[in-house]
């Protein structure tokens, strides 16, 4: 959820889940933490005739609508609880905001980008444009504004940084063990 149920003095997002521990028709809230000034976490508990679903939302409160955050890290680390919480679970991903259109857009951009890259499926030819435009032929207005599409070129660039900072330290990770292997620990010592 990528907006407050109020912003400028507008509703602009129903509350959807209960009061903490105060069950409704469509199923008991159970939970809320605030891991950083910007998240939300909340672990909900839906049931719908025989079946129950547990879901957790996770809530940006920092991202005006038509506007961008301040920084990227807040997104991205957002992104990353969600996809650490499904862990090998395919359960979807559901992304809103007011409208569906803007910051739903951005993230929704990052996501596949970040999926480009873990898969290291990057095409030839990658175009963050193209991306955007992609996204527009299933949600029209998907990313609304100039900043929006810049924040994403801010974004990847932060997210590939942390991909490299990763594959760095997984490298050197692998020379320290090439490098006690072939060090001549556990052989014998010649007389």
């Amino acid at each position: 959820m990528a907006c407050r149920e109020i912003e400028m003095g507008k509703r602009k997002c129903e509350c959807y889940w209960a009061a903490a521990l105060q069950p409704v028709v469509f199923g008991p809230f159970t939970g809320e933490t605030k891991p950083n000034k910007d998240v939300v976490v909340r672990n909900l508990t839906v049931s719908y005739q025989q079946e129950t679903q547990s879901v957790i939302q996770y809530q940006y409160t920092s991202w005006p609508d038509h506007d961008v955050p301040s920084d990227t890290a807040g997104i991205l680390d957002l992104l990353d609880r969600a996809r650490s919480s499904c862990g090998a679970d395919p359960s979807p991903l559901l992304i809103h905001c007011s409208a569906g259109c803007g910051r739903t857009g951005v993230i929704c951009a990052l996501d596949y980008i970040h999926d480009l890259l873990v898969a290291t499926q990057i095409p030839k030819g990658f175009s963050i444009l193209k991306v955007v435009l992609e996204l527009r032929k299933q949600r029209p207005s998907a990313v609304q504004t100039q900043d929006q599409y810049q924040f994403i070129f801010s974004a990847v660039i932060h997210m590939l940084e942390r991909f490299l900072q990763k594959s760095d330290q997984l490298y050197w990770k692998q020379q320290e063990v090439r490098s006690l292997s072939c060090s001549g620990v556990g052989r014998e010592v010649p007389s």
